[in-house]
């Protein structure tokens, strides 16, 4: 398509948007970084069939492919403050009651190896493993509002371990070897230094299966509610109160001192795929968290006191959820482990785990509305510039939604329980598009 049959979005922001950006003036300092601030956020507003710097400029008056790149990765504006003051915005404006932070990645597909972090690696995102990018990110989430708190990409140890390929992705120095898990702990610190009011943390069972991710939460003295995987394993707290070590066998060893601490003697531990068919019919429960476009979305659910476990540890105890489909539906099998007070209401720790998928929603939201895959560097900084711009265009079109239509929410509450209910995310919803065009 020529240039000639484009019809060119207006060289001048919306009123409402530019008057959300000078809530930023104090990032955007210099009058050609906020403008090219503002002409990267119409850019990944607007329906624009791609949106890298180079289509965002064809199809955009006021702007060029080189100063929209300058923006992402030589112009002077610090991502982090702009990313701290977002969410100072939206603590302010878009919080309800009952608020979850939500942790997960996602991947990026690429080609070639250069851009920072790409690697082969599994991305739950692809299904398989892949030439991929994986950021992990946290989502804030209670019974009306939902939107991203913060995100880090992952770097694979063949990057942390060649300084050559840092430098040249301009990788900050203070950037070492973090499993994704670790990461995830990190936004938490910075969640909490940024005054993230929460009752509970949130994560699938990647995170769930980690016991050092558990540990940390526990440690930090967080509520959470995980997805755990159907190997993971759990004690009895009967069990391990009546538990009698065996007598230590009498031996004549002779010869060289041990170097490795004897294992200490830990009473038998199950896996929740083979407790599961141990479970007294009397224990299921249909159970209906929300309405979805096709009724209730209901499943069956049992709930034990269980001590989470490892081969050499004895977690602390919690609840195990099972998740069956209802007698008759398709469905897969769930489970679940949570630290929630052994008197908290089923039906609230069913919300609350399935609550999680909003972090699912915000990434396919992100990707298919406002670009998030479609970043093309190759630096560190740019491609967090480019990650907390799209967050900051999610905030908005949150905002608007809010302003426009207090009925549009993105969670509502139905009879007396909070219920997750998502509307589809479209930007049409907010704005004419037409209103960005000459």
């Amino acid at each position: 398509m020529s240039n000639a049959t484009i019809k060119k979005i207006a060289p001048f922001a919306l009123p409402k948007l530019q008057k959300y950006l000078d809530k930023f003036k104090n990032i955007f300092r210099r009058s050609d970084t906020m403008n090219a601030a503002e002409r990267y956020m119409t850019g990944l507003l607007s329906d624009i069939p791609y949106k890298n710097c180079g289509m965002m400029a064809e199809y955009m008056e006021g702007t060029s492919a080189q100063s929209l790149q300058d923006f992402l990765t030589n112009s002077s504006w610090d991502y982090e403050q702009l990313n701290r003051q977002r969410v100072e915005h939206l603590l302010e404006n878009a919080v309800s009651s009952d608020g979850a932070l939500v942790f997960d990645d996602t991947g990026f597909e690429k080609k070639g190896n250069c851009s920072v972090g790409v690697a082969r690696q599994y991305s739950g995102t692809l299904g398989k493993v892949g030439n991929c990018q994986i950021a992990v990110s946290c989502q804030y989430s209670d019974i009306k509002y939902t939107w991203p708190v913060n995100a880090r990409l992952y770097l694979p140890e063949n990057w942390t371990s060649d300084p050559e390929r840092l430098k040249k992705a301009k990788v900050p120095e203070n950037i070492t070897f973090k499993t994704k898990p670790q990461i995830a702990l990190e936004l938490l610190d910075q969640a909490n230094s940024m005054g993230i009011k929460h009752n509970i943390i949130l994560g699938d069972s990647f995170y769930g299966r980690d016991n050092t991710f558990i540990e940390g939460l526990e440690a930090r003295g967080e509520t959470y509610a995980l997805s755990v995987p159907c190997d993971f394993t759990v004690r009895f707290e009967q069990d391990i109160k009546t538990f009698v070590p065996p007598a230590k066998a009498q031996t004549n060893r002779t010869g060289r001192p041990r170097t490795k601490p004897e294992s200490i003697p830990l009473p038998p531990q199950y896996r929740v795929d083979w407790l599961i068919d141990k479970i007294p019919q009397d224990y299921w429960k249909v159970i209906s968290w929300r309405d979805g476009s096709k009724g209730e979305l209901k499943k069956q659910f049992a709930f034990i006191r269980v001590c989470w476990s490892t081969q050499t540890k004895l977690g602390k105890p919690g609840w195990l959820v099972f998740e069956r489909p209802v007698p008759g539906e398709a469905g897969d099998t769930k489970y679940y482990f949570s630290n929630l007070p052994i008197d908290t209401p089923d039906v609230r720790i069913v919300e609350y785990v399935h609550r999680r998928y909003t972090i699912d929603r915000f990434y396919q939201d992100a990707k298919d509305e406002l670009g998030l895959d479609q970043y093309e560097g190759r630096m560190w900084h740019g491609f967090h510039r480019h990650f907390v711009m799209v967050m900051l265009a999610y905030s908005w079109l949150t905002l608007q939604r809010r302003v426009k239509n207090e009925s549009i929410k993105q969670y509502e509450v139905l009879v007396d329980r909070p219920c997750v209910t998502s509307p589809s995310f479209s930007i049409r919803e907010v704005f004419s598009p037409e209103a960005l065009f000459t």
